[in-house]
């Protein structure tokens, strides 16, 4: 279930067509008084894939999805550490928050298609300074506790949006 601060309500969950099904969600947005509505929805298409896609994590920044479904797994698109709502990184200079922030986008995409962090199977992380390597491994292991996926990390010379750190998965349904 997705949660905003102490407070979150699933108001409909409809089949909008026989290959989409769309959740809303109310929620009291964290520090304010005003409610917060999200969604999440699966497409199927003919050829046995499923789009996944949430408000709660970035809009897809190009012509991918943000997570296919197929066979039993999910593949997460690269997760940046962009705000959702903003489409802001919470710090241009700090790779931790970037890191943290894009592992939260990654667990509500995961959340969106039926898994969850606890099924990651594999991850490839994308640092823009192989130095903060430490770092990134650090917020890392905070979301990876118990049975940690297998793991590729390389260092590119720059990342979309001039992120520092992006994040992709494999998981199980």
């Amino acid at each position: 279930m997705i949660t905003f601060g102490c407070f979150t309500k699933r108001l409909t969950r409809s089949i909008l067509d026989n290959n989409t099904t769309t959740s809303l969600w109310r929620g009291l947005s964290p520090g304010s008084s005003c409610y917060m509505y999200t969604s999440t929805s699966t497409t199927k298409s003919s050829s046995g894939k499923q789009v996944i896609s949430t408000t709660q994590a970035p809009a897809a920044l190009g012509a991918y999805s943000q997570a296919i479904k197929a066979n039993g797994q999910i593949f997460v698109s690269g997760c940046l550490g962009l705000d959702p709502i903003t489409m802001k990184y919470p710090s241009d200079t700090d790779v931790e928050l970037q890191a943290q922030q894009a592992l939260e986008n990654m667990k509500y995409v995961l959340e969106a298609g039926g898994s969850s962090m606890s099924k990651v199977v594999k991850t490839t992380i994308l640092l823009k300074d192989i130095n903060d390597f430490a770092k990134v491994n650090n917020v890392y292991s905070k979301y990876f506790t118990v049975d940690p996926p297998a793991r590729s990390t390389f260092a590119v010379r720059d990342l979309p949006k001039n992120g520092l750190v992006e994040i992709e998965a494999i998981a199980l349904e």
